[in-house]
């Protein structure tokens, strides 16, 4: 069965697994922790500021259906963040105001995240701003957890499919699973069928959107890209400890290069080559 999101989710599901891969490398996390260290306190701004936003976005767009249970975590996370003025979480136009100049403040730091990540061969247009929301991220979960909210953290597919299907409007359906649908399917080798009909059509809907299949590959890709560029492994090698740790004949050199090649036009990454 396909699974089915629009390009710039499969782009941005590519781009974690990446960085997820340069945050184990320790060389590279050290050198990205002395660049952060002079800017530590306007990233952990920008954190309240963007948690609040976040939390106002929901509210407008997704109102959420217990909302005594977010009012609950609001006050827990206002209580936490006593720096911020009272009532924070509806100042919408004032914390984006303060989000720009923090962000303004930041650009040494987004500069030095630039070169960094050219450094590293992660020569892409999203490289610094990406970094930078990890750090955001990071800070963001050690907030919610300190501060012991139990849902604005967490959002439902439908609320997330609501907050970003105004870029990309992919189709949305609900199917309900009761005594009675079950009753009128004659059981549940018909309900099964009737389900697997419906899923089909949804299927072709998204297709018919624009959504695509994410690769299912993916993280080997990544992998492969992240041995060529960054440890400097050829494709043959790489193709060589494939076969080493698995049973099977791993992909021959050449497939290799193409699955990173084709890596770095999805991710608009223009690596250095390796001499």
């Amino acid at each position: 069965m396909p699974r089915l999101l629009p390009p710039e989710w499969i782009k941005q599901i590519a781009i974690n697994g990446l960085l997820q891969l340069y945050e184990k490398e320790s060389r590279f996390v050290v050198e990205w922790d002395q660049l952060k260290q002079p800017y530590a306190s306007l990233v952990t701004q920008l954190t309240k500021v963007q948690i609040l936003l976040d939390v106002n976005h929901v509210l407008t767009k997704k109102p959420p259906h217990d909302f005594v249970a977010w009012a609950t975590d609001l006050h827990r996370l206002r209580n936490y963040l006593q720096n911020v003025p009272p009532h924070a979480e509806f100042s919408a136009d004032e914390f984006e105001k303060r989000n720009a100049q923090i962000c303004e403040e930041l650009k040494p730091y987004i500069l030095g995240l630039t070169k960094l990540a050219y450094k590293w061969n992660l020569r892409a247009p999203w490289a610094a701003e990406e970094l930078l929301q990890r750090d955001v991220s990071r800070l963001e979960q050690q907030i919610y957890t300190a501060s012991g909210v139990t849902l604005i953290d967490k959002l439902s597919d439908e609320r997330i499919q609501a907050l970003l299907g105004g870029n990309f409007p992919l189709p949305s359906e609900r199917w309900a699973v009761n005594v009675v649908s079950l009753y009128r399917a004659k059981g549940r080798t018909g309900l099964m069928a009737k389900l697997g009909t419906e899923l089909a059509r949804f299927e072709q809907k998204a297709k018919d959107a624009g959504a695509k299949e994410i690769p299912s590959a993916l993280d080997k890709h990544t992998k492969w890209w992240f041995q060529h560029y960054v440890h400097h492994l050829t494709y043959d090698k790489i193709s060589d400890q494939i076969d080493q740790f698995t049973s099977k004949v791993g992909p021959n050199a050449e497939n290799i290069q193409r699955a990173v090649v084709k890596l770095s036009q999805l991710l608009d990454i223009k690596p250095a080559s390796l001499p």
